[in-house]
């Protein structure tokens, strides 16, 4: 399955392929069961780290999708109409 990874360090976004959510998350860096998701556009939704924001801001590096602000590396994803997740093949 195909995920974007964020590193806003890197500033840069690069396809990965995954065999699911998980494989993916750790690619990006990110620690299960320390992540919050969200919808950044329509089918289009986001992994982060839950305190990233929270982090000092000298710690940090952040980037913006579609108005909101998110902190650290992610993962964008696809899903379908009844929530599956399906390969990504664009990003906002």
């Amino acid at each position: 399955m195909k995920f974007a990874i964020v590193d806003p360090w890197a500033k840069n976004v690069a396809l990965v392929d995954a065999a699911g959510m998980k494989e993916a998350e750790e690619a990006a860096g990110l620690e299960a069961g320390h992540v919050d998701f969200g919808s950044v556009a329509r089918g289009v939704g986001i992994v982060v780290f839950e305190f990233g924001l929270f982090d000092p801001p000298d710690k940090q590096r952040y980037f913006s999708i579609n108005g909101g602000l998110y902190a650290g590396k992610a993962v964008l994803y696809a899903y379908g109409d009844d929530g599956e997740t399906i390969d990504i093949e664009v990003w906002p």
